[in-house]
């Protein structure tokens, strides 16, 4: 039981820590430019400026607590037969060009079917494919690959990058994986959704990539 306890004030401290450091950066930046505009400035570029550094850290920590928000937010559950095979090819057909191009999925079936949410699962595709940030790694390629053996799922390998600052600690949590994800929410929201299927969700370092597991 005290190990259990301990176990979830760490994840709670961890969540906090997170938090706080996305919030005290704009905050500080606010401070600055605000402590700028309070001597009388009277360049009307810089004042300008200020103005604008302020209104952009205010929509940064308003789309922070939105993402939390729509993280933490739970929703109903309806589990059904899904062709896994189907859904992520035809997920994969609508994702943008840019992304597509790197991306590669792989499988020896021509169907697999899961009892599970479907739209959970194509949520969980949303974040990992899509929630990456592409655009500022732009040599990383993506293999998504259907495994059917003992620990039957769908494994998400980032090849030419390393997750291991984030994979040190708890690599899900809100705002741990902002490093290589747009929101930092991502991961916790894949946590949450494989979770809800009674599915799990697993990270380890393969160098030179990374590997992302959902196990049915």
């Amino acid at each position: 039981m005290d190990s259990i306890m301990s176990d979830e004030y760490f994840i709670v401290e961890q969540i906090i820590r997170n938090i706080s450091h996305e919030i005290k950066n704009p905050l500080t930046i606010m401070k600055g430019y605000t402590q700028l505009l309070s001597r009388g400035v009277n360049d009307v570029d810089a004042v300008q400026k200020s103005q604008k550094m302020v209104l952009e850290q205010i929509e940064r920590i308003n789309q922070t607590f939105d993402h939390l928000y729509s993280t933490f937010t739970v929703v109903s559950t309806e589990k059904d037969e899904v062709d896994i095979v189907e859904v992520v090819k035809n997920y994969i057909n609508n994702i943008p060009d840019e992304t597509s191009r790197r991306l590669q999925f792989y499988t020896n079936s021509e169907s697999f079917m899961v009892n599970c949410d479907k739209e959970r699962f194509i949520r969980i595709l949303y974040c990992i494919v899509e929630g990456f940030d592409w655009e500022n790694n732009p040599d990383v390629k993506l293999d998504v690959a259907l495994e059917e053996n003992e620990t039957t799922g769908v494994k998400f390998v980032f090849r030419g990058i390393n997750f291991s600052q984030i994979l040190d600690k708890i690599f899900y949590l809100p705002f741990s994986s902002t490093q290589y994800f747009i929101t930092g929410t991502e991961l916790y929201e894949v946590y949450c959704n494989t979770h809800s299927q009674g599915w799990t969700f697993s990270a380890y370092i393969d160098l030179p990539d990374s590997v992302f597991t959902i196990t049915f």
